[in-house]
């Protein structure tokens, strides 16, 4: 079995790969360790000054969490891994390194979540993002409803929960500039 994330050093910058491709790099309680003690791991090395998380395979940046690992959790052991996961994307938020994620694919619930969870987020055209957790029965869980408002604004935030709507990159255009500046 191979290790659900790599860790790759290029120069300054630490290269964070979610490496389950044959389920669209879903996350389970694996992915959550490593990714935890990869940014422990960052933060400890004074040579390494940003984290790039991207993710194996053409078809996704990261699909969510592993349903099928859910499916077999009950009670605390479902609560743990939703924990787990959840520290591990605020473990990536509250990181004073610099983070960004390198997205394509699909890019849905909890990977989504992972997105917002890092600084910045550059998207390959034809991205597809969203938060489908309503439509599963469930609400976003590792963050997104407390970091997406700050990102989109409260009434977007809120129509992305409530609806499981997709939507791509096009949805949220670069602000432009101001006519003052170049």
């Amino acid at each position: 079995m191979s290790a659900p994330l790599l860790f790759e050093r290029h120069g300054a910058v630490a290269h964070l790969r979610l490496n389950r491709p044959e389920v669209l790099n879903a996350i389970n309680p694996d992915l959550c360790g490593r990714l935890i003690d990869s940014i422990d791991e960052v933060e400890a090395d004074p040579s390494l000054n940003a984290i790039v998380i991207s993710g194996s395979g053409s078809r996704a940046f990261c699909s969510g969490a592993d349903l099928a690992t859910i499916k077999e959790l009950t009670g605390m052991a479902k609560r743990r891994f939703i924990e787990r996961a959840w520290t591990a994307l605020d473990r990536l938020a509250r990181s004073p390194v610099p983070s960004v994620a390198a997205l394509h694919g699909f890019v849905l619930g909890g990977g989504l979540e992972l997105a917002i969870a890092c600084d910045l987020r550059i998207a390959e055209p034809g991205t597809t993002f969203g938060l489908p957790e309503i439509t599963l029965g469930g609400v976003p869980a590792f963050g997104a409803i407390q970091r997406l408002p700050k990102l989109v604004g409260y009434g977007r935030a809120l129509e992305l929960a409530l609806t499981g709507r997709r939507f791509d990159e096009k949805a949220f255009p670069p602000k432009r500039r101001s006519s003052h500046f170049p």
